[in-house]
């Protein structure tokens, strides 16, 4: 399921899309198989066989978050008159959060069979990402079955 190959590429079928996970490196997405990571960064690459794969879910951005964090900030910029010690820290604690949420944006989680966790990831472009993956998943099936 992790296994990686010593090129870091692997597939001898023509990717369906090659690209950068904001945190891990490469993505790419074959007939066969999504592979994360470089093996060329000094860490193992994740390989995924898409017949193991059982769903795949992207988020845009944790609304719920932004929300949270804007309010945070306004009540922190708020109480600065009254305890500005106070109300600078809570301006601080959601510019934090909505620093962190910024960048847990266009979250995909993939849920392999076999596997504990979903599989987290961060693609530059999530929409020709998700495209391809989805591509890859029905011709997987309809070879499959």
């Amino acid at each position: 399921m992790s296994a990686a190959d010593s090129s870091g590429t692997g597939d001898s079928a023509r990717p369906r899309y090659r690209g950068r996970d904001r945190r891990r490196g490469a993505l790419s997405v074959s007939d066969e198989r999504l592979l994360v990571g470089d093996a060329n960064e000094g860490g193992d690459p994740v390989a995924v066989s898409l017949a193991r794969v059982e769903e795949v879910t992207h988020r845009r951005v944790d609304w719920y978050l932004v929300l949270l964090g804007l309010a945070v900030v306004a009540f922190g910029l708020a109480s600065v008159p009254r305890n500005p010690v106070a109300g600078a820290a809570f301006a601080l604690a959601g510019l934090g959060s909505l620093l962190v949420t910024w960048r847990r944006r266009d979250r995909v989680r993939v849920r392999v069979r076999g596997r504990p966790k979903p599989l987290t990831l961060y693609p530059a472009e999530p929409e020709r990402f998700l495209s391809a993956v989805g591509a890859a998943l029905d011709a997987a099936r309809a070879e499959g079955g």
